[in-house]
């Protein structure tokens, strides 16, 4: 029955056969393959005819059969998506599967070399060191981990520690480029470019090593903290691991990628460095399995392609690169790079366009087509020529050729209005009022416009555009039946039916029919995988219209893909809560709630936690959820339901003080903090994330510490040492308040006692960057003390002495 009401589900689709609609066609054929939740469709589908099925037949070429994979352990799936999604450089998401991995197998020697660096790349540099030296406790003898401790340190600007860990793992391997090159950066941070020399040489040749100094000594010219990033802010920008001597191969970046120092890779590209591009090119090809596929080996070969000019051969192997590393700077500039060629040559058609020779302007362009068959510029400037002709259906061709070669290309979306424009004005300021955002102008003048057409049994594109157009302006008008009349009229246009069915979806959804949306809104989810707003609301309404076991196996099985996807929890705790479990429906619904506390403002949530004897304690780990997420605001709207359900209790009144606190409303926050301490002695302390110009770091803080330093803000010092030495005494040893005196003692110019705080702070929290800040700043200042002592001294003696 599933089946039957699936086909009923896509026997309207009919697209063109042309690659653009392709990830539509698997979608609805796999769609028809698997079934779908409802056992039979709404009834406004009509039934399949016989060449929609012939059809659904002929799709069925364009999906491709899966390989069967060998199975997996769940542990095993769980890394393999933590490799996936490093490569993306989705830190965050790999290091969730990392720690996934490592809570089924604990000690799993990939996972745990992973998760450091992917610490390393998330600028995270106090945990990576945790992590780097964790994997060498286990291999003590592998030089990779404590590189990476190294440069841990080297990033924390505890130059010191770093050469002494570099040094140990220089006895293991002394051809490690890193090593060498984090002993060099050192070097030259401390203003010492000869100690850098015999470093610098091992890895580069004369030339780059020349190329590295200019380039350092020009950076401390135009920066005086010579304060160069290791990390790149943005793909592409200078930084101590993407120097630009080191373009296009980027080592650093490759580092954790890389098992081992290979001769054969090396060789390859050395000839490359020495311009030698067709030698390197047979190098890199003629790499043994399974060197030849790594990321290092391809991008040398395309970019061995790109320097021998051979532009659609390198964007080959960039684009095939680009699906598993597309934010890796050797790719990217790559692809920026054979653009730039491309453009080159596109200049001498625009100038002769420029000068009015459209004739041997249009022959360039058709030139560049034939060298270039998959760019889509060439195709937009033919367009254009053809749209100053007046040839209309001309351009509409070629500026639908160039979307579907490039979807969202801003040229040949600008060229499709300029035709809108000229073919259908009314229909173009429906549009555009559309996209500025006044719905109920586009909304009149879709109208009006689809009124002024003759009514005919085939619908033609742009009376689908205004169907389409009128429907989306009424249903942002609340217009929600309405704008279901007018998506069902778009979707008989082939272009516009995977948007109808979204809208579709939309809209019913906001009526509460929720078994009609469910329907719409699992085809659109197929369609439209990675859009957030199509799954969220698809799992609200499946929670809405399913019966509670099947909600939950679709839930569950989500999960597996999608473990970040917060609706997917918050249906989890509504299922659990529905089945009288509701202990574990609060772990669900905070779990989603830490991964967007949006998720929990609905009106029935908000009710439910009223309703609850619990529900207190629940806003309370809401209000946290909040402030972790810096935002301020909502975090003390949480904490100040808790108090107004139970006001006596010491948590809500902590939260209360730290954002008060944080938005520097100082006095207010002093209250709350008293309060909390005088309902609870013992408040639990608070892991806080603090940013500076290295990236963020954890520390731990307590009440009191807290409430000294709202003291010290206030610019009373006695109670903010009071209070710090109360922290002490309740929490011995708590790094955070050897830090809070040395700030207060430094605004004192209590000296010695402020160095001795910071050096204090540094000992039992060496990962600390404020208090390394504060000691420098307490050595300047002792510096420039002595100074004037001496030229005070010297002055006396002057005095004392006059000359002869």
């Amino acid at each position: 029955m599933e089946n039957n009401g699936t086909l009923k589900a896509v026997r309207f689709i009919s697209l063109p056969l042309v690659s653009g609609w392709k990830p539509l066609i698997a979608a609805l054929v796999i769609l028809h393959g698997f079934g779908c939740a409802s056992s039979k469709g709404p009834a406004d589908f009509p039934e399949e005819t016989h060449s929609e099925r012939s059809f659904l037949k002929k799709t069925a070429d364009f999906v491709t059969p899966r390989k069967k994979s060998p199975s997996l352990l769940p542990y095993q799936k769980d890394l393999r998506q933590a490799r996936y999604q490093y490569n993306l450089q989705n830190y965050d998401l790999a290091e969730f599967y990392l720690k996934k991995t490592l809570l089924q197998v604990g000690d799993e020697p990939s996972a745990l070399k992973l998760l450091a660096w992917t610490y390393f790349f998330q600028k995270r540099y106090d945990k990576a060191l945790l992590a780097f030296e964790r994997n060498h406790t286990i291999h003590p003898r592998e030089p990779s981990f404590l590189i990476g401790m190294g440069w841990c340190y080297l990033s924390l600007n505890n130059h010191q520690q770093a050469l002494k860990t570099f040094s140990k793992a220089e006895k293991f391997s002394d051809r490690i480029y890193d090593l060498h090159k984090g002993k060099a950066i050192i070097h030259l941070k401390q203003k010492n470019p000869e100690k850098a020399l015999p470093s610098l040489k091992k890895i580069y040749s004369p030339y780059e090593v020349e190329s590295i100094l200019t380039f350092w000594q020009s950076h401390e010219d135009l920066k005086a903290d010579a304060a160069l990033p290791v990390l790149p802010t943005q793909s592409g920008d200078p930084s101590l691991f993407t120097l630009p001597v080191e373009h296009p191969r980027y080592r650093s970046i490759l580092w954790p990628l890389n098992r081992h120092e290979d001769e054969a890779l090396e060789k390859a590209w050395r000839y490359f460095r020495k311009k030698l591009y067709r030698r390197s090119l047979k190098a890199f090809q003629d790499l043994p399995e399974p060197l030849f596929h790594s990321l290092d080996a391809q991008n040398g070969m395309a970019w061995s392609y790109l320097k021998l000019k051979k532009i659609v051969k390198a964007e080959q192997v960039f684009k095939s690169l680009s699906r598993r590393h597309p934010n890796f700077i050797g790719i990217v500039k790559g692809m920026q790079e054979s653009k730039n060629i491309k453009m080159k040559k596109g200049a001498f058609a625009e100038y002769y366009l420029d000068l009015g020779k459209a004739r041997i302007a249009e022959k360039k362009f058709e030139d560049l087509v034939d060298e270039y068959p998959d760019w889509a510029y060439p195709y937009t400037q033919l367009g254009m020529l053809e749209l100053k002709n007046g040839n209309l259906e001309e351009a509409n061709e070629y500026f639908q050729e160039s979307l579907e070669l490039e979807p969202g290309n801003q040229e040949g979306l600008k060229g499709l209005e300029e035709l809108e424009k000229i073919k259908a004005p009314k229909l173009y300021a429906a549009n555009q009022a559309r996209k500025a955002g006044d719905h109920k102008e586009a909304a009149s003048l879709y109208f009006h416009y689809i009124e002024g057409q003759q009514i005919q049994e085939r619908l033609t594109e742009p009376q689908a555009s205004a169907y389409s157009g009128l429907g989306w302006s009424q249903y942002e008008k609340g217009q929600y039946a309405l704008a279901i009349e007018k998506f069902k009229q778009a979707r008989r246009h082939k272009k516009y039916q995977a948007d109808a069915i979204k809208g579709l979806g939309f809209s019913y959804s906001r009526l509460k029919k929720y078994r009609e949306a469910a329907y719409y809104l699992e085809i659109a989810h197929r369609i439209f995988p990675e859009e957030e707003q199509v799954s969220h609301r698809l799992d609200w309404v499946i929670l809405k219209s399913w019966r509670t076991p099947k909600a939950q196996r679709y839930f569950e099985k989500e999960l597996q893909t999608n473990p970040l996807r917060p609706s997917l929890y918050m249906g989890l705790g509504w299922v659990n809560f529905q089945q009288d479990k509701p202990d574990l429906a609060v772990e669900y619904f905070l779990k989603s709630i830490s991964l967007d506390p949006d998720s929990a403002v609905s009106e029935e949530f908000s009710e439910f936690l009223r309703s609850q004897r619990f529900g207190w304690q629940v806003y309370n780990r809401l209000g946290w959820a909040y402030y972790h997420q810096k935002d301020f605001e909502k975090s003390s709207e949480m904490f100040k339901v808790s108090i107004r359900e139970r006001p006596d209790q010491s948590e809500a009144n902590k939260g209360m003080g730290y954002n008060l606190y944080q938005t520097k409303q100082y006095e207010t926050a002093i209250e709350y903090l008293k309060k909390a301490l005088a309902i609870n002695q013992k408040p639990n302390p608070v892991v806080e994330t603090v940013s500076d110009d290295m990236g963020p770091f954890k520390k731990q803080t307590t009440v009191r510490s807290k409430l000294a330093k709202a003291y010290f803000h206030t610019g009373d010092h006695a109670q903010a040492i009071r209070y710090y030495q109360k922290a002490l005494a309740h929490t011995p040893g708590l790094p955070d308040a050897y830090d809070g005196l040395g700030w207060v003692y430094l605004q004192l110019h209590r000296l010695t006692e402020s160095r001795a705080a910071f050096t204090q702070a540094i000992r039992l929290d060496p990962l600390n960057r404020l208090s390394h800040k504060g000691l420098r700043e307490v050595k300047q200042s002792l510096a420039t003390q002595n100074i004037r002592i001496k030229q005070s001294d010297f002055s006396e003696n002057s005095m004392s002495h006059p000359p002869a």
